[in-house]
């Protein structure tokens, strides 16, 4: 991605053999980056033990939702496909451009993409009730960030609930889903009103949900403890971006070459700001403001050093930097001396141009034939 004149250019590549569309049947999805064998799309021992995420799921690279598109590229490692992501995009420095992210991911996690879809308006689930009914009598779990889909609804009804079409095979066929538990992203829509106020909202449901390297996936509400529920700092900020229809990169090193650069002291609820550290100089660390709240300026992120058993936590920023709002600054040096902690503090935004952002997703979902 080059930046000309405070504008971004994003070069996109796509991949450089042919591929199939699937979609993720599955509640949740694991990419990993090596073919061996794991029980199941969770990995649930894993999740089980969320504190030791970053040893025991070092090959997990990140996570799909129910719904969203994948390519599989070859199969040969059945019942481990490699595939990629279109709607999470990293960049290839060698190529100079942005790709998908690949990996290995099991088969019986995917179906291949319906015709019965094809021209479908989007849904994203943003609220706490993930429960979709079905005719059938069964019920159906989505994740935050879950794709559903409808060809038509009757907005002038008086109906309370969405009829959506199921991919799973096992559990598939229309059902139904409340309509305060989605979003509706067509698309010609233009960007919600209100990105700050929605953001603050669904950040909020995070709070002390567990830290897992690589987790990018979220059952909020009663089904919270049976269910793997676990992010990582970069996949909580690309799922809160993702629920409102917004493309970014998955990984934080990526994400600040899609931000736009600001200042810190300027920094409003939905802003993120990095930490690179110094040994690196790769940004492995997001957080998100979530503005003032009773005069004090707030954070929240996804960390993987909140004591014994990492999760989601809210922070005030000068307890979180040991330096209040108005004193930081882009490139200033936070925790100087630690050994492990010395880092290059940033502010940027991602909402600078969420058209843009809005009209990337579309784009990657209208080529994914859904």
């Amino acid at each position: 991605m080059k930046k000309i004149m405070g504008h971004l250019v994003v070069l996109f590549c796509g991949s450089l053999v042919a591929g199939e569309w699937y979609v993720v049947k599955a509640p949740v999805a694991c990419l990993w980056t090596e073919p061996a064998e794991v029980a199941g799309p969770f990995a649930y021992p894993a999740w089980a033990h969320p504190a030791d995420g970053r040893k025991s799921l070092k090959t997990l690279d990140t996570q799909a939702c129910y719904g969203m598109p994948v390519r599989v590229l070859d199969k040969m490692n059945d019942p481990m496909w490699y595939v990629e992501l279109p709607m999470q995009p990293y960049f290839n420095k060698r190529m100079g451009c942005w790709m998908p992210i690949q990996g290995y991911m099991p088969s019986d996690c995917l179906i291949p993409s319906p015709v019965v879809c094809e021209n479908a308006s989007v849904w994203v689930m943003q609220n706490a009730d993930n429960t979709v009914f079905l005719e059938s009598g069964w019920e159906s779990l989505l994740p935050f960030g879950g794709i559903v889909r409808k060809n038509e609804i009757d907005f002038n009804s008086s109906a309370t609930t969405l009829p959506v079409v199921l991919l799973d095979e096992e559990d598939g066929g229309d059902g139904e889903v409340s309509f305060d538990d989605v979003r509706y992203i067509p698309i010609t829509v233009e960007r919600p009103v209100d990105l700050q106020r929605a953001l603050f909202a669904n950040a909020k449901k995070f709070i002390d949900m567990p830290y897992c390297w690589g987790g990018t996936s979220a059952f909020l509400g009663e089904h919270y403890e049976s269910m793997p529920s676990s992010v990582d700092c970069s996949g909580f900020i690309y799922l809160l971006m993702h629920s409102l229809g917004l493309l970014i990169p998955r990984n934080a090193g990526d994400q600040i070459l899609f931000s736009t650069p600001r200042e810190p002291a300027d920094a409003q609820c939905g802003d993120v700001f990095f930490l690179k550290p110094l040994v690196n100089g790769n940004p492995n660390h997001i957080l998100m403001s979530l503005g003032e709240i009773e005069g004090e300026h707030y954070v929240i992120e996804a960390s993987g050093i909140s004591g014994p058993a990492p999760k989601v936590c809210s922070s005030l920023i000068e307890g979180r930097f040991g330096v209040p709002l108005h004193e930081l600054k882009n490139g200033m040096v936070l925790f100087p001396g630690h050994p492990t902690k010395e880092c290059e503090f940033s502010c940027g935004t991602f909402l600078a141009d969420p058209e843009k952002l809005q009209m990337m997703r579309n784009d990657f979902l209208a080529k994914s034939c859904l």
